[in-house]
């Protein structure tokens, strides 16, 4: 109890601590019966050990009764003394922030308590409500990921429950791009969004790449799996907020899981709910990030003089449409940014012209300077050269 009340991590069970009578109540005839009891789940899962220490600690976790009040939630980290090594004596604290950054960043989370278990090295990280089984070595940023991760599925998939035999990335690219957002709140300055970019931009240059819109099974081998399931729609995510604005992804993301909590969406529940609060027609940008296997390659082709103005030709190398965020620094240092929408591409048109006014003189032009896009040449981007 005393745990479940502590914002500090409280060392429940410690080596000296592990025996009938101590860590648990002694039972009856040798035997100790435990009953479990859960609401608003879709799967059950259990781990146990005689060798497992146990952390606990209390997670804020919002106001989900909306009574006015904040909630809690107790996690707790049970694992074996040597996996210390792997910093699971850091998993309760790493559980904490996760439940806390994924409750403000999202909508509370519902359940009394959250747990990590140490499981063996074929758990990786598996989810299960109000639990996750951790399997394998790891190093302080890789336990906090998984930790994370795995976390991060009792809102996708536990809350908002997807198909993921059917379509992996509704679960598993969501959780991948929430990781994201919390791992640049726990470590300052790190940048997960240009990992996920990175693995993305590989695969799709290798040729290898497959839709998104595709069967769990139906996947040529698992590094295809992998891109299209984690790390492609955690990017196209970003590129979406890119096109939206922070604001309005933001508060589309947090009504498609409102308006599905304890449902089954399909992909176009996903579609319709950011078209509805955005107010916009998406149908572009879905077919070619999720149906679609087209790359994005924007370029600064020619910059001439044209009186007052420069005159910025900008081609699309790829098939892919999107937006063209054009930023101009200026000779005094100001900065202007020009947005052109991704309709001048829609009627196949791969050229595109901007007018820049030379104003105080243009020291360079760059496109996408803060990285929305998954753009496959950022070399071409950049002018002068």
């Amino acid at each position: 109890d005393s745990a479940g009340r502590s914002s500090e991590v409280v060392r429940v069970v410690t080596e000296r601590d592990r025996s009938p009578g101590t860590s648990t109540a002694r039972g009856k005839d040798g035997k100790l019966t435990w009953r479990f009891r859960a609401e608003n789940v879709r799967d059950v899962a259990w781990g146990t050990s005689s060798r497992y220490l146990w952390d606990a600690v209390r997670a804020e976790a919002g106001d989900n009764d909306q009574d006015g009040s904040p909630d809690s939630a107790m996690v707790g980290a049970f694992y074996r003394p040597e996996q210390r090594g792997s910093h699971w004596d850091e998993s309760a604290r790493y559980g904490r922030h996760s439940v806390e950054f994924l409750s403000r960043y999202l909508w509370p989370y519902p359940y009394p308590h959250m747990t990590a278990v140490d499981g063996p090295t074929s758990c990786g990280g598996m989810e299960y409500p109000m639990m996750t089984c951790i399997g394998g070595v790891w190093d302080t940023l890789g336990m906090y990921e998984v930790t994370n991760h795995e976390i991060g599925h009792m809102w996708f998939p536990m809350i908002v429950g997807s198909d993921e035999k059917r379509f992996a990335w509704m679960d598993e690219g969501l959780t991948q791009f929430n990781q994201s957002q919390a791992m640049a709140d726990f470590f300052k300055g790190f940048d997960d969004e240009a990992r996920n970019r990175e693995g993305y931009l590989n695969l799709a240059q290798s040729g290898g790449e497959v839709e998104l819109m595709r069967h769990g099974d139906r996947y040529p081998n698992y590094g295809s799996y992998g891109v299209a399931s984690y790390y492609k729609p955690a990017t196209v995510l970003v590129a979406l907020r890119g096109v939206l604005g922070e604001e309005t992804f933001n508060k589309a993301f947090k009504e498609y899981g409102r308006r599905w909590q304890y449902k089954h969406p399909s992909p176009y529940d996903l579609f319709n709910t950011f078209e509805d609060v955005s107010g916009r027609d998406l149908s572009w940008f879905w077919r070619t990030w999720f149906f679609e296997t087209w790359k994005l390659d924007q370029a600064i082709d020619t910059v001439t003089s044209a009186g007052d103005s420069l005159e910025v030709v900008v081609t699309n190398q790829g098939r892919a449409p999107m937006p063209v965020h054009l930023l101009v620094t200026r000779s005094d240092g100001r900065a202007d940014t020009l947005t052109v929408p991704a309709t001048v591409w829609l009627d196949g048109s791969k050229r595109t012209t901007i007018r820049v006014a030379r104003g105080s003189g243009v020291k360079s032009i760059e496109i996408d300077a803060g990285r929305d896009f998954p753009d496959l040449d950022r070399g071409n981007q950049v002018w002068p050269r």
